[in-house]
């Protein structure tokens, strides 16, 4: 199919007839949720599920590199696909089967990028990292020995996560770039001392937007990164980042994880909202808060050890609070809280709320829900993402405004 086979060529080459061609292929299609080849080539293939020679698929070619299909190709023929609905059969067609590597490699890939994600004021080294302790004070900062760029995400590998090729304690972080011509995103680790050790994509098919910045690691040690620009996705990294495949398919706001086996993502698609509850292969189990919505509603999503779930409303300006049968149990508002988006549960069991503008971080108590204290971002600094580390600190990304 990626090589552009009809469906009698492929039949010849495998010794079975064109009805059961066809058959395969929209078996293949139900699967991928997609309406024919090209769209199922490109979300397979963002899905890290398929490599070829592009010139094989993209003619005619003189350059005949090799190269891996990536999720950007998703776009276009997405494209293509809304061309043809809309009658741009032909203009649209050409772009993608013929053009499509040419407009990879051409400046309009950067002006799209840009209209996607605003990366050109992004240079390098002006992320960085905190440590507070839970009271507030800032113990140190650093950046990944200037590797951070726009760090939007991160959390710390548990031991679990040796049994998937990670060391565990050390940090992984979501960090926005501009260096390559496709992928917004990498991931980069750091150890407990904030020297950077590797960055990696998973075999180039990462790309995620600053609406999903979300990463966090399942109960049996996979690192799950949300994907929401080009493919809709939760990610799975095994084998220490080499290997990526899709956990489950849904735009991602935010991820967190408990020690029952449970996963959980903050998001859904534009028709309904909520906390969708899966097991570690992938399985969803049920949804918390699920309801009709026309934008992103959850943001911040936090689990406690009792199993209760903290979930952020930006719409309502409050937290909600379900226990782990996904039973509403109550509502923290008040005390300026405005834009609730990312959310940590300290050791003690104290709730600690960043907000969307990224100035400060609050406090609360998680049952009574009564505020209890705040401390400022560092001059300059945005925050981004929050969580605590197994010294029990909390570690803070954040890049310099």
């Amino acid at each position: 199919m990626a090589k552009r086979r009809s469906k009698k060529e492929i039949a010849e080459h495998l010794f079975i007839s064109p009805g059961t061609v066809k058959k395969h292929f929209d078996n293949l299609y139900a699967k991928l949720e997609v309406d024919n080849s090209q769209e199922a080539v490109a979300k397979a293939a963002a899905f890290g599920l398929l490599s070829f020679d592009f010139a094989d698929l993209i003619q005619p070619m003189r350059d005949r590199r090799e190269l891996n299909f990536n999720p950007f190709a998703a776009v276009l023929l997405n494209s293509a696909r809304m061309g043809r609905e809309q009658g741009w059969v032909e203009p649209m067609n050409r772009l993608a089967a013929m053009g499509l590597m040419l407009f990879l490699l051409s400046p309009l890939t950067v002006l799209v990028r840009e209209s996607l994600m605003d990366t050109s004021r992004l240079g390098k080294g002006r992320g960085v990292l905190f440590e507070f302790t839970p009271d507030g004070h800032l113990i140190r900062s650093f950046d990944g020995e200037g590797e951070l760029r726009h760090p939007i995400a991160l959390a710390f590998a548990p031991p679990a996560a040796e049994r998937q090729g990670f060391t565990p304690g050390h940090l992984f972080v979501a960090d926005v770039h501009d260096s390559h011509p496709v992928n917004l995103t990498r991931l980069l680790e750091l150890t407990p001392d904030g020297r950077c050790l590797r960055a990696f994509t998973g075999g180039e098919y990462l790309s995620t937007s600053l609406r999903s910045r979300s990463i966090t690691f399942s109960p049996d040690g996979k690192l799950l990164a949300g994907s929401a620009a080009f493919i809709d996705a939760v990610l799975a990294f095994t084998e220490g980042g080499r290997v990526v495949r899709r956990f489950a398919t849904l735009v991602v706001a935010a991820l967190t994880a408990d020690q029952r086996g449970n996963v959980y993502v903050a998001g859904g698609s534009s028709r309904e909202q909520g906390v969708y509850v899966f097991n570690v292969q992938g399985a969803q189990l049920r949804a918390v808060g699920a309801v009709s919505a026309g934008d992103y509603i959850y943001d911040g999503v936090t689990v406690g050890e009792r199993g209760n779930l903290f979930v952020g409303n930006v719409r309502a300006h409050a937290i909600e609070v379900y226990n782990a049968r996904g039973h509403r149990l109550g509502v923290i508002k008040g005390s300026g809280l405005h834009h609730p988006q990312r959310l940590a549960l300290s050791p003690n069991g104290n709730l600690y709320v960043m907000e969307s503008e990224g100035q400060a971080v609050k406090v609360f108590h998680p049952t009574r829900g009564a505020f209890l204290f705040s401390f400022p971002a560092p001059q300059g600094a945005r925050l981004s993402d929050l969580i605590f580390g197994p010294n029990g600190n909390l570690f803070v990304t954040a890049f310099w405004t």
